[in-house]
């Protein structure tokens, strides 16, 4: 590139401003060759479009989850309190009650064994997937109340978090969250049973 400008420009000039002409050319061959072109670089109007998105999609996440899931509010000025399935064992050995939020299919497949159990799912299987039970809380509180001492377990730890959260939110005061659930019990080699779960039907129909 250098080389045709240069004939371009000794051809236009005399003979006698050749030395004018060449720092010419020498400046064109560093402005032509050398350097390089950066990349345009995002206006702050289309960071603020990418953000925009982006927090709407963490919304949306967030809205849903919580609606399945449930809320971890503090609003009762208690915090979840998380033991490991030592401690939780430990706790069942000495009276406290345990309650089961898995399915009605996975407390069948086999559950903890302690002495006071409730099965009691936190949510359902549907076609549509995992909806939360409307009635958990209205549940558990005929069967326990707010100053029982509570474990609550699930399949690995997650449904019992924010089942125990919602707990917690409705006034029960001694309810601890079994961290790892049943798939942390079964590694650590404690006892199972696999037996029929008490249901909420069955309680009813003792007190007829």
């Amino acid at each position: 590139m250098c080389g045709n400008n240069q004939l371009r420009l000794t051809n236009s000039i005399s003979s006698s401003n050749l030395k004018q002409s060449q720092p010419t050319c020498f400046h064109l061959h560093q402005v032509l060759v050398f350097p390089r072109q950066k990349k345009p670089r995002k206006q702050p109007q289309d960071l603020r479009n990418n953000g925009r998105k982006s927090a709407k999609t963490l919304t949306y996440i967030k809205e849903n989850f919580v609606s399945v899931m449930g809320s971890l509010d503090k609003s009762s000025g208690s915090e979840v309190v998380t033991i490991d399935v030592i401690q939780a064992k430990s706790l069942l050995q000495s009276g406290y009650g345990y309650i089961d939020v898995r399915t009605v299919e996975e407390y069948k497949k086999g559950h903890v064994d302690a002495e006071k159990i409730l099965n009691i799912p936190y949510m359902f299987n549907t076609p549509e997937g995992r909806v939360k039970n409307p009635e958990f809380l209205k549940q558990v509180s005929s069967f326990c109340k707010e100053d029982d001492l509570l474990v609550v377990g699930c399949q690995s730890g997650v449904r019992s978090l924010y089942a125990t959260a919602d707990l917690l939110t409705i006034g029960f005061k001694n309810v601890s969250n079994m961290g790892g659930g049943y798939l942390a019990w079964v590694d650590n080699g404690f006892p199972l049973k696999m037996e029929e779960p008490v249901k909420v039907e069955d309680k009813h129909k003792e007190e007829l």
